[in-house]
């Protein structure tokens, strides 16, 4: 049975030939699978790594830019996403900020297709973290985002300037908060929940109180339950004012119970 002979050393030339054909160093132009899909900058061992341009283009034609750093073939570092418009035949800013394996992760700017801006923390493409959104109709959001919603506290601002404070969870106001009518001078603080107030008690600002002497002594108003309200709704209404009714007999020492709605 005959035996392989051992496959000798390839020719010292073979390995610049081999060598040459890796990408090392700065390339002015590597296409990907259309021309219009090419990247322009840094190579380290065959990957791209340091500053670099990429465009890419989907199957409907548009057209996406990036400029920054690279690591290992992928976004990585701070850099800038672009894009063509077509209306204004312009290329606008989509996203500037930090990277992390291919993904908007640290700190950044982001704007919307419907003219939002967002500035704050990024994790995984999505806001997460401390961030303020400015709305397209005018309202404005600071406080904390969890994968793209409005989750923790934070301070939520229409356009009539009256403001929430307090608990959001899942993109909606739920739990303790204040609401400031700036309209009327009063604030409405209790419970919220599903962007709905639940237990909460309007009164007079002290400010406007001091100001206008006129209204008298301060007074204390309960909001009227609310026509919207459905079971079993309705039933989480009644539950809080039954227990509100026991820490205030509780604090008072009387047994005083509030009336049914």
């Amino acid at each position: 049975m005959p035996f392989l002979k051992p496959q000798k050393e390839p020719p010292k030339q073979w390995k610049k030939w081999n060598q040459r054909t890796n990408r090392e160093g700065y390339r002015g132009a590597v296409f990907g699978s259309s021309n219009k899909q090419k990247y322009t900058g840094w190579y380290h061992k065959n990957v791209k790594s340091g500053k670099g341009f990429q465009s890419y283009e989907d199957a409907n034609g548009f057209r996406t830019f990036y400029e920054g750093d690279w690591e290992n073939d992928k976004r990585h570092g701070h850099g800038f996403l672009s894009f063509d418009c077509d209306a204004t035949k312009k290329t606008l800013r989509i996203y500037s900020g930090s990277w992390k394996n291919d993904t908007m992760s640290g700190s950044g700017m982001k704007s919307f297709p419907d003219g939002g801006l967002y500035k704050g923390d990024f994790r995984n493409g999505m806001r997460h973290g401390i961030g303020i959104m400015y709305y397209h109709d005018g309202c404005i959001y600071t406080g904390e985002w969890n994968k793209d919603q409005r989750h923790g506290i934070g301070r939520l601002v229409n356009t009539k300037g009256d403001y929430y404070e307090g608990t959001f969870k899942k993109d909606t106001k739920c739990g303790l908060g204040r609401f400031y009518h700036l309209t009327t001078g009063q604030l409405q603080e209790g419970l919220w929940f599903d962007d709905l107030p639940q237990t909460t008690i309007l009164f007079d600002d002290p400010i406007r109180r001091s100001v206008n002497k006129s209204t008298g002594p301060f007074r204390i108003f309960q909001i009227p339950p609310l026509t919207v309200l459905k079971n079993p709704r309705q039933v989480y209404l009644q539950r809080a004012y039954e227990v509100l009714d026991q820490v205030e007999a509780f604090a008072a020492g009387t047994h005083k119970v509030r009336s049914k709605i």
